[in-house]
């Protein structure tokens, strides 16, 4: 019941320069990835790290985690994610597990709980932007799900919308200025994926 476009049990993924695009799972978990375990107090095998680096995740859907689902330990570099929906948690991640997310950008995601990000355990958020990211219920950009869950937000930008849930959420250096997107859309800006860049006068330059 996970993954729309890539779904992997108990197994790493490496993903470089890839696109991921209106995949869907109307009734599963990772509309563009889904990572599961075999069983819920099953990480795997700690040395053996996922990453997910310069990719984009434009218009996937799900019933959570419109973009990325997963309960394995994972790595998100320098990757776009615009445009995700789900009804219910995460519309563009929803994590189980440890996530690192740097130099990323979320724009345009909605869900139901969590617009960007949900988080059931801890997370680490560092050089990335949000956007209008929308919530029905609130924490329209980071949803700690759990009590248990932290969520640590270092140099962001934070246009509208915010952080909250029912966990520990830390934060410096955050700047709540307008990025000034040059697109409302992730478009080719002479990478390896579509991205958002930013106007020289935006807080994200």
């Amino acid at each position: 019941n996970s993954g729309g476009g890539v779904y992997g049990q108990d197994s790493s993924i490496i993903a470089e320069g890839c696109v991921f695009k209106d995949n869907t799972y109307a009734s599963g978990l990772g509309g563009g990835i889904g990572l599961v375990a075999e069983c819920d107090d099953d990480d795997g095998d700690p040395t053996i790290l996922s990453s997910i680096k310069d990719c984009s995740f434009i218009g996937n859907s799900a019933e959570a985690g419109g973009g990325l689902f997963t309960e394995k330990p994972l790595s998100i570099i320098n990757t776009t994610f615009s445009g995700n929906s789900t009804v219910a948690e995460g519309g563009a991640i929803w994590s189980y597990i440890e996530l690192s997310i740097a130099n990323c950008t979320f724009s345009g995601n909605s869900t139901g709980n969590g617009g960007a990000i949900s988080a059931g355990d801890k997370l680490a958020v560092v050089n990335s932007v949000f956007r209008n990211n929308s919530s029905k219920k609130g924490n329209p950009d980071i949803h700690t799900q759990y009590r248990g869950a932290t969520a640590t937000l270092q140099h962001c930008v934070i246009k509208e919308g915010g952080a909250g849930g029912d966990g520990t959420i830390t934060s410096s250096d955050i700047f709540t200025g307008d990025p000034k997107f040059l697109n409302d859309s992730p478009v080719c800006n002479g990478g390896p994926v579509p991205t958002m860049a930013v106007s020289a006068g935006g807080s994200a330059y």
